[in-house]
């Protein structure tokens, strides 16, 4: 299979890793915890040095 045969849709509720049903958050957005202010892809940035 070609690259560009791959159609990728998006599906709210759907893991875009490994296609399994739940609830899932953005990882661009910016989310409050604890009077906090996280950005989920920062923090993977962060703590694997990336960047």
């Amino acid at each position: 299979m070609e690259f560009a045969d791959v159609t990728v849709k998006e599906s709210p509720g759907l893991c875009r890793c490994c296609l399994s049903e739940g609830c899932y958050k953005d990882l661009g957005t910016e989310y409050l915890w604890m009077n906090d202010t996280e950005v989920y892809a920062d923090m993977l940035l962060d703590c694997f040095d990336i960047g």
